[in-house]
C-alpha cells in the first residue's frame, strides 16, 4: 500500500524544456499503469496465501485506489481503462474456469467447494464462548482466567475480544481512537500527497480487519494509525 501511494504521487522534474512534455506523458502512464499491476499481483498473491481477511481488506482498499484513479481520468482515458480492466476479469474468469480443481482447493473457496468451513465453524465457538465471557465479565473482561482455563487464542476473533478480555471501559477507549481516526480520513479531493493515501489506506484495512476478523490487540498496523494521529 505505501508503495502503491509513493507511486501515484511521484513527481519528476526536468530542466530542458523540450522534455517536460514528455516527462509529464511518461508519468502520467506510470501513476496509471503501475499502481493497477500491483494491485492486481498483490490481489494474486493474496488469494494464493489462503488469507480471506487479508485479500478481503486489500480488494476494499483496491476499490478506494481504483476510484481514486479514475477520477482524476478524462473521459477518453476512463473509458480507455474500464475496457482494460474489463478485458482483465475476462482472462481471469477464463483461468478460473481452466483450473477450476486447483482454485477450488484454494482456502479462501473452501466453503464453495466442500459446502462448509472449518475455520469459520471454530470462530463461531468461540464467538459463543466470549459472549458468555462478557456477559459474566463486562467490566473487568476475562483475560487471565480465559488464558488459564483454556487457551491464549479462545478469543473472539474481532473487536469484541476486547470486551471479553479488558472490558468495556477498554473497549470505548479503543473505540474512541477509531472514531477519532475515521475523523481524520483525508478526501479524495484533498489526497494528494503520499502520506494522505497511505494513511487512507492502512485505515481502510485496518478498519476491516479488526471489525471481522482479528484480534485489535495483535493487529499491529491500525497501532500505525493512531500514531499517525497523535503525531499530527
Amino acid at each position: 500500500m505505501i508503495l502503491i501511494s509513493k507511486v501515484l504521487n511521484s513527481k519528476k522534474k526536468s530542466n530542458l524544456k523540450q522534455l517536460i512534455s514528455q516527462d509529464i506523458i511518461r508519468e502520467s502512464k506510470k501513476n496509471l499503469y503501475l499502481p493497477i499491476s500491483l494491485l492486481i499481483i498483490s490481489i494474486i498473491i493474496l488469494f494464493l496465501n489462503g488469507s480471506r481477511a487479508s485479500l478481503t481488506s486489500f480488494l476494499i482498499f483496491s476499490l478506494y485506489i481504483l476510484y481514486y484513479l479514475f477520477s482524476r481520468l478524462n473521459p477518453i482515458k476512463f473509458i480507455y481503462v474500464s475496457l482494460l480492466s474489463l478485458s482483465l476479469v475476462v482472462l481471469s474468469l477464463t483461468f478460473f474456469s481452466i483450473n477450476y480443481d486447483f482454485l477450488l482447493s484454494n482456502r479462501n473457496l473452501e466453503l464453495i467447494s466442500e459446502g462448509h468451513s472449518s475455520s469459520l465453524e471454530g470462530r463461531s465457538h468461540l464467538y459463543e464462548l466470549g459472549i458468555k465471557d462478557i456477559y459474566n465479565n463486562p467490566i473487568t473482561g476475562n483475560y487471565v482466567e480465559r488464558n488459564y482455563y483454556r487457551d491464549s487464542g479462545t478469543y473472539i476473533h474481532n473487536f469484541l475480544g476486547l470486551i471479553q478480555d479488558f472490558g468495556i471501559p477498554s473497549f470505548l477507549s479503543y473505540l474512541f481512537l477509531i472514531f477519532y481516526s475515521v475523523k481524520c480520513f483525508r478526501s479524495l479531493g484533498r489526497s494528494q500527497d503520499c502520506n494522505s493515501i497511505t494513511y487512507n489506506g492502512i485505515l481502510i484495512v485496518s478498519i476491516i480487519q479488526v471489525v471481522f476478523f482479528r484480534y485489535p490487540i495483535n493487529f499491529y498496523p491500525i497501532f500505525i494509525i493512531f500514531g499517525m494521529n497523535l503525531r499530527s
